[in-house]
């Protein structure tokens, strides 16, 4: 390399001055920003600016940003002290930077030189530090050349067919271009790093977009990458051109406040679901405002919106694709590049960005919406701007400056906004309960203020004439059920205290015998309810329906049906066919039955439970639970979802009310919930709960339970419902291997290793699926018995499998067997029972069947059938083709 005669006295004629002027100093943006990027040459290091690159005794050396950076502050005051105040200014953009962050900035960059001794890099106490050691310079000149070519209506280096139509803006030696392609009038986005400065902010951009799409697959909410170069100035990334940015769009159609409140409320909703999304995957955007926000009209005609920019973006943690890990270790830990607006308070404190400080972000864009003004500053009193008290709410505890009180997850505040209508409702129920309650309270206070007298002479009446009767019989009545309630439970408790672990104990057996098992100690003891309470019928019943309970859990289906059925006819007997606890037995007795696959007998026991209930006028928060979750259980299985919906969704709310302290039972029906929403299609839905519900299992640290297990096989199902293969096989993975450990015999074991079989042989790992898949079908056969839906689905399966691994034949006619069964079973209508047909007529066009015998069963077959058992889109079109293929 040639380098220019003056070199180091060059440099200094520029930078230097006088040592008593050394306060007066310009800052970042004055005379050292004036240089173009420099080729640097000191001790045996060379740092190019133009390709961010620095060689210590000619070998290429790793270094994070933030070093070089304070390498380029020194080097461009060669021979100078250069305070720390000036270096924090500079390398991370604002001053609210500890001196650690600097002082580590430092230490790596002395590691990389080998310059233990502070020979090179000095340190100056109490000021800042110098180069310590000569400087030569030479200007990188061809980055001058390029740079003199981003204009207006130049061709884009590299790109001959593209030329430069409008800057779009510059973020810290970032240029934005908008291009046109010159022949086919198609536009794009190019984002410039001319000198190569901020290389490293384009290369973490390009490795964040490859992991959100590997993880989260092509999304319409998301900017997508074309192309990049980074092999020579100037260097670029290529992007779709995704719309206007949102403040661009919002002035077009002159102010945010032409378009109704839900519309924008709907805009912010989609932004939190993308961010959210974001976060599920480890990734933080860091930069989110309106410039990064772009808008498009969707092909349903709805304003939707696409993130860009994340060139600032941070991962939460190491990606597990060690392809990605050299990439990865260029993540900014700071704030700079973001609009100071949209910046989270801790950031600016210097803690480490979470997904926190993106919600912050979010709060303050919903505040903009919300009074229609992206350039109206959350500022004290902001309050007064929103008419809305639930808006009020959701704003304020996503914007709140204390992070641990901050709403936490982007996915939960888009469902906020999503319920608002439900949540304006129950708003005012609840405020006309108050007033209801105020105005009774004022009613009883003029009372009281009546003369002595008259209160005397009207409370006398009304006790007397009026009310003595009925509260009389009230207080009796409540008196009774409290006793009685109280003795049931004081008898359950005895049984179980008693007889169940006197089979357990050790002084029980006789001869030796080895330890009973759960089932075992539960099998015994139930022998003994008979005998022991057959002069006490309602607290047999109890025990009873207890004893039912357990054996569903176990998925002892035969048992638990037998329980069942006892507890109703001795509650029946004892206490009437309209009381609570007869109502909910029967209620459990009916889910018990769906689950049996006994779904007449099902249909039976429920309608005879809500005519007894509307017979006896029951209106109990815990009846009308059992009621409601047992309508959401028989239609999710008979895949009637739309009927599950009302079901499913006042299940969740009436167990916040019967026991909000129950958390597992709420969280197994807000799972349930999740998952209706996702066999229905409704992932924007279902994606927000599922996030909530993994928040709260690394909240309450039982990662590694039964209930997560279970959890992960719901959650599972939903990835692999949209065909997330990779996604879905991280989370059911870790889920059978703590079910198989821990619960080895039950359905939800045999269910999760089935859908595993799914992913292995969409994935073309057939012979595992064809194990994986016959290991099911095994399980079920044991538990469920050869008469169970559960166990003709899992046969399905496994003929498919059995197809796709070399036995055609086989695999086909044990197809046919399962899809006679799931007829006999579900009917033919039924979703798997149309999946079942539709595979079979599949597999029979793969292996050459003629066209005659495949007509029947391509006749029969529903799109709208097949999209419940699997929601995907195109069943249209694919019933089409098959047809199409077999005619």
């Amino acid at each position: 390399m040639t380098w220019l005669g003056y070199g180091l006295q060059w440099t200094r004629c520029f930078c230097r001055r006088p040592r008593s002027h050394v306060n007066d100093r310009p800052t970042r943006g004055e005379a050292p920003a004036q240089l173009p990027p420099m080729i640097w040459r000191f001790a045996q290091a060379e740092f190019d600016e133009l390709r961010w690159t620095l060689q210590v005794a000619g070998q290429k050396t790793e270094l994070e940003p933030r070093p070089l950076e304070v390498l380029r502050q020194l080097l461009r005051y060669a021979g100078e002290v250069v305070r720390k105040d000036e270096l924090v200014e500079a390398v991370y953009g604002h001053q609210h930077v500890s001196d650690g962050a600097l002082n580590q900035a430092v230490s790596r960059l002395r590691a990389a030189l080998g310059d233990r001794d502070q020979m090179i890099v000095a340190t100056v106490h109490r000021l800042g530090y110098r180069i310590a050691v000569p400087v030569e310079a030479q200007p990188a000149l061809e980055s001058r050349a390029h740079a003199a070519r981003l204009q207006a209506g130049a061709t884009i280096p590299g790109r001959d067919d593209w030329e430069l139509v409008e800057a779009l803006g510059s973020n810290r030696d970032i240029e934005v271009w908008l291009a046109r392609h010159r022949r086919l009038d198609e536009r794009r986005v190019f984002k410039f790093s001319v000198d190569g400065v901020r290389l490293s902010s384009l290369k973490r951009e390009v490795t964040l977009y490859r992991m959100l799409r590997e993880q989260l697959g092509d999304r319409d909410d998301r900017v997508r990458l074309i192309d990049w170069n980074f092999d020579r100035a100037p260097f670029f990334i290529e992007a779709e051109f995704g719309g206007p940015r949102l403040d661009d769009w919002a002035q077009s159609l002159g102010g945010l406040a032409t378009l109704p409140l839900d519309t924008r409320l709907e805009l912010l909703a989609d932004i939190a679901d993308a961010i959210g999304a974001a976060h599920s995957v480890g990734v933080l955007h860091k930069d989110l405002k309106p410039a990064n926000v772009l808008v498009f009209r969707d092909g349903a005609g709805r304003w939707r919106p696409r993130l860009a920019d994340f060139g600032s973006g941070h991962l939460l943690a190491v990606a597990q694709d060690a392809a990605l890990q050299p990439t990865l270790t260029v993540a900014d830990q700071g704030a700079a590049g973001s609009t100071t607006l949209y910046v989270a308070p801790e950031l600016l404190t210097g803690q480490s960005p979470t997904a926190l400080a993106d919600i912050y972000a979010l709060g303050v864009l919903l505040y903009q919406l919300v009074v229609g003004d992206l350039s109206k500053p959350l500022a004290p009193g902001w309050e007064q701007d929103v008419d809305d008290a639930l808006l009020r709410q959701d704003i304020a505890l996503a914007v709140d400056g204390n992070p641990e009180r901050r709403q936490t997850s982007a996915r939960e505040l888009a469902l906020q906004l999503r319920r608002l209508p439900w949540r304006r409702r129950e708003y005012q129920r609840q405020l006309q309960a108050e007033q209801q309650a105020d105005e009774a309270r004022r009613a009883a206070e003029r009372e009281h203020a009546m003369r002595p007298w008259r209160r005397a002479a009207l409370a006398a009446i009304g006790i007397g004439f009026v009310g003595g009767a009925v509260l009389y019989e009230h207080a009796l009545r409540a008196g009774r059920d409290a006793r009685q309630q109280a003795q049931l439970a004081e008898s359950v408790t005895d049984f179980f205290n008693t007889e169940l672990l006197a089979v357990a104990s050790p002084y029980d057996r006789i001869g030796g015998a080895p330890n009973p098992t759960i089932q075992e100690a539960v099998d015994r003891a139930v022998a003994r309810i008979g005998d022991r309470f057959s002069d006490q019928p309602a607290t047999e019943a109890a025990i009873r329906a207890t004893v039912g309970q357990i054996y569903g859990e176990m998925t002892r289906l035969p048992a638990a049906l037998e329980q069942d059925r006892l507890a109703v006819e001795l509650f029946e007997r004892s206490l009437g066919a309209t009381h609570p606890r007869t109502l909910r037995a029967r209620y459990w007795w009916a889910q018990d039955l769906t689950e049996a696959t006994q779904f007449d007998a099902a249909a039976e026991q429920l309608r005879r439970a809500d005519a007894d209930a509307a017979r006896g006028d029951v209106g109990e928060a815990r009846t009308q639970l059992s009621r409601h979750r047992a309508h959401c259980y028989h239609a999710i299985i008979r895949s009637q979802f739309q009927d599950a919906v009302p079901h499913c969704e006042a299940t969740v709310e009436l167990q916040q009310q019967v026991d909000p302290r129950d958390h597992t039972a709420l969280f197994k029906w807000r799972a349930n919930l999740a998952t209706l929403y996702s066999r229905m299609g409704r992932f924007t839905d279902a994606d927000p709960l599922f996030e909530a519900g993994l928040a709260a299992l690394r909240k309450r640290g039982v990662s590694d339970s039964l209930t997560a297990a279970r959890f992960g096989n719901l959650y599972g199902l939903n990835l692999l419902a949209q065909q997330r293969y990779a996604d879905a096989e991280a989370v059911l993975a870790p889920a059978y291997a703590v079910m198989n450990r821990n619960a080895p015999n039950t359905l939800y074991t045999f269910e999760t290793l089935g859908l595993l079989a799914t992913i292995y042989n969409a994935t073309g790992r057939f012979d595992q699926a064809l194990t994986a898949a016959r290991d099911s079908y095994q399980g079920y056969q044991r538990t469920a018995g050869d008469t169970s839906h559960f166990t003709a689905q899992a046969a399905a399966l496994l003929a498919v499998c059995r197809f796709d691994a070399g036995e055609s034949q086989a695999g086909l006619q044990q197809l046919d067997e399962a899809r006679a069964q799931l007829v006999q079973l579900l009917g033919p209508d039924h979703p798997q029972t149309q999946w079942a047909m539709y595979r079979r007529a599949e597999l029979g066009r793969r292996a050459g069947l003629p066209p005659a015998d495949l007509d029947t069963l391509l006749a029969s077959l529903s799109a709208s059938a097949l999209h419940r058992a699997e929601p995907r889109d195109d069943w249209p079109e694919r019933l089409a083709a098959l047809r199409d293929s077999s005619g």
